[in-house]
């Protein structure tokens, strides 16, 4: 009999005192390519997927424990954070996706367009027939697609598609009916959780969903694991969203794990007066207006914003205005369906009253008169369409550049002014009121459930600019300790 007890305390006791850990493969010292892998025992599940930005890390690879972890759980559906699951579930995960109902529709929206799938390695076939230069060529990857195919050419080696368009000089498209038959095979290995409802994972070892208010479907994480309680924090909202609204505050827990993105920024800049002024100023002196907003959630409060001030005719609803990036369109398009439809409840209450989060006379195509005034909206863009598009709008005259986004000291759209022989009629100013992420002041309201007990952790910061960010915080007796991609934290039980 005492045999047999010690033979219990053998087998459950390395259970009963296991170690939980958390481990950064991304967003630790740097802003993207957020995953986590956190573990209790053998039982693991990994916190997003995402791509890193360029230079922070290696996106043609996976963390062989991201692979095995019995459960992937989605924060939202930025690139960032959910770029890698194709390669994910390529390289073998078979576990079950968590997300909202939201996340889930976006990420399914860009999965079925290929975003992704150009970070996988493998053998590709396309038509013999197709030539060097040719627009219409179609690039496949699955056998009922490919036994279509008459004459069948295939790439020498597995190998991501950028290598096989430059090794053929064929600028190859992804294969529809491919893209949807795998993006399928992901949508099956989903489950979906609304906000507030606890998700079971393993034996003493769940979570639920809480509204970050970062974009539609954006959720904060909190976590059960053997009594231990841990906040993830996602990508939290500013807080100043017309559309999302406010974050909730994160529950009280033991280990805190925040975002410090916005870390470059302690100053109090959400306020729309500035934006609404200069753009009534600038219509008022017949110039046009030039947008820059990224393409998903930020084009769209962008545009509601334009659609209050036509409601409060503070602008006219005859100007034109022009959403020149496919990507943003097909965004435009899912959140003016939602609003029309309320099928999951993306937005805040008064949003769905309006009907359409979308002004009137807007339109999805490039104006093709530059002599005459408009407002139009695009992408960040890159240096050579900036160039094109600033040389088109000095047809008209003059021009105020509104950007919405963060702009380097390099970056273009402040070089132009300087560098170009009408200088006085181009004007660029930005607005910091429309970031999707919180500034301090946000941060120490989303924190304040926190005791000085809590353990917080900084994560998605980029290291070259937290000084001024940490002695913020330790003003304010809140310690934040930072992280590192690999280095884990070990959560003694």
């Amino acid at each position: 009999m005492k045999k047999f007890i010690v033979f219990l305390l053998l087998l459950f006791c390395p259970l009963a005192f296991a170690e939980i850990s958390i481990t950064p493969f991304g967003a630790a010292g740097i802003v993207s390519g957020s995953s986590f892998l956190i573990e209790s025992g053998p039982k693991s599940a990994l916190i997003d997927c995402g791509l890193f930005y360029e230079n922070d890390g290696d996106n043609f690879s996976i963390n062989p424990k991201a692979v095995k972890a019995g459960a992937l759980i989605l924060t939202h559906s930025h690139l960032d954070h959910i770029g890698k699951v194709p390669l994910l579930i390529y390289q073998g995960f078979k576990g079950t996706i968590y997300s909202t109902p939201a996340t889930k529709e976006f990420v399914l929206e860009f999965f079925s367009n290929g975003s992704g799938f150009d970070l996988i390695k493998r053998k590709w076939a396309w038509s013999k027939n197709v030539k060097a230069g040719d627009k219409k060529a179609i690039v496949h990857w699955i056998d009922s697609c490919i036994e279509n195919i008459k004459k069948v050419q295939w790439s020498q080696k597995e190998a991501v598609i950028s290598e096989v368009r430059r090794e053929y000089g064929i600028n190859f498209s992804f294969c529809k009916i491919c893209l949807n038959l795998d993006t399928q095979k992901i949508a099956n290995m989903f489950k979906t959780s609304k906000y507030n409802e606890k998700v079971k994972l393993f034996d003493n070892f769940d979570f639920y969903f809480f509204d970050a208010a970062h974009i539609p479907g954006s959720a904060s994480l909190f976590f059960n694991i053997d009594g231990k309680k841990i906040v993830f924090s996602g990508d939290l909202g500013s807080g100043y969203s017309r559309l999302t609204g406010q974050s909730q505050n994160a529950p009280k827990a033991d280990f805190v794990f925040m975002e410090g993105t916005n870390s470059a920024n302690i100053e109090d800049d959400a306020a729309y007066d500035s934006f609404h002024s200069d753009l009534k100023r600038a219509l008022a002196q017949d110039k046009s207006v030039w947008i820059t907003a990224l393409a998903f959630n930020r084009t769209q409060k962008v545009l509601y914003e334009l659609k209050l001030m036509q409601d409060d005719g503070e602008i006219s609803k005859n100007i034109e205005i022009y959403s020149i990036s496919p990507y943003a369109n097909k965004i435009n398009r899912l959140y003016d369906e939602e609003v029309k439809n309320k099928a999951n409840d993306w937005f805040v209450e008064d949003i769905y009253k309006n009907r359409t989060v979308l002004p009137k006379n807007l339109k999805f195509t490039a104006p093709k008169d530059f002599s005459k005034q408009f407002i139009l909206l695009s992408a960040s863009g890159n240096e050579k369409t900036a160039a094109n598009l600033i040389k088109r709008f000095q047809k008209r005259g003059s021009v105020l550049i509104m950007s919405t986004n963060y702009l380097s000291e390099d970056n273009i759209l402040l070089k132009i002014p300087y560098s170009n022989s009408q200088a006085d009629k181009i004007e660029t100013k930005k607005y910091g009121v429309f970031s999707d992420h919180p500034n301090v002041f946000e941060l120490l309201r989303w924190l304040s459930n926190q005791d000085k007990n809590a353990q917080i952790y900084l994560v998605h910061y980029d290291v070259k600019n937290i000084r001024r960010f940490l002695r913020f915080f330790a003003d304010k007796n809140i310690n934040l300790k930072e992280t590192k991609i690999l280095e884990k934290v070990v959560i003694k039980q």
